[in-house]
């Protein structure tokens, strides 16, 4: 009787007191619950994100697409400004007639373009810029009474010539052109020059 009483007692599950269980070590749930509060967390993030709402709980670095686009505007007028700033710099705007100029006497605004469309014979870039001062004062729309138009005055008689030269209409309104009434001028200037004259014949 003893020995079975032993055995059922060795065989039966331990159970520690309720004094011992106070001193075991309890499972930690305090990963479940982190995890429970990070799903809770992301879920609601994803209803803000879709909803187009804000929740306390998303972090800071997250915006929504409201708030992102002032930025994205921002940046976009920026490129902009940067662009007209870089166009203005590139291209600088001519301004006819004296005010244009930089030099009392020349037309400076213009020097360019006599370099770029100077003849094969050549020019002195600096003597058709005084020229153009003396003809028109760096007017290119202006007309005279003696049929000249333009910046270096080019003459009416020359216009059948000058339209064949230049394979393009050319008449007393083109010639208010800056750029045509350059090249006719150039066009003048080779065919005096191929005739044993000086270039600057047609201004005396």
């Amino acid at each position: 009787m003893t020995i079975a009483l032993q055995r059922s007692v060795m065989n039966r599950p331990h159970r520690p007191s309720r004094h011992l269980a106070r001193h075991l070590p309890t499972p930690d749930v305090t990963p479940q619950r982190r995890r429970r509060r990070t799903l809770q967390r992301c879920s609601a993030l994803v209803a803000s994100l879709f909803l187009g709402t804000t929740q306390c709980d998303a972090p800071a670095a997250v915006s929504s697409p409201a708030s992102a686009s002032p930025t994205a505007a921002t940046t976009v007028a920026d490129v902009n400004s940067a662009g007209n700033a870089a166009s203005s710099t590139t291209a600088p705007v001519v301004i006819p007639g004296p005010d244009g100029t930089a030099v009392a006497g020349r037309c400076t605004q213009y020097e360019d373009l006599l370099m770029i469309h100077a003849p094969a014979v050549g020019w002195d870039v600096l003597r058709m810029s005084r020229l153009a001062w003396r003809e028109s004062q760096c007017w290119p729309a202006i007309r005279s009474t003696t049929s000249d138009t333009g910046l270096l005055q080019i003459n009416d008689i020359t216009l059948s010539f000058l339209n064949e030269a230049l394979g393009e209409p050319v008449d007393r309104t083109t010639l208010t052109d800056p750029v045509q009434n350059v090249r006719a001028a150039a066009a003048l200037c080779t065919f005096w020059a191929s005739n044993g004259r000086s270039c600057y014949q047609p201004w005396g």
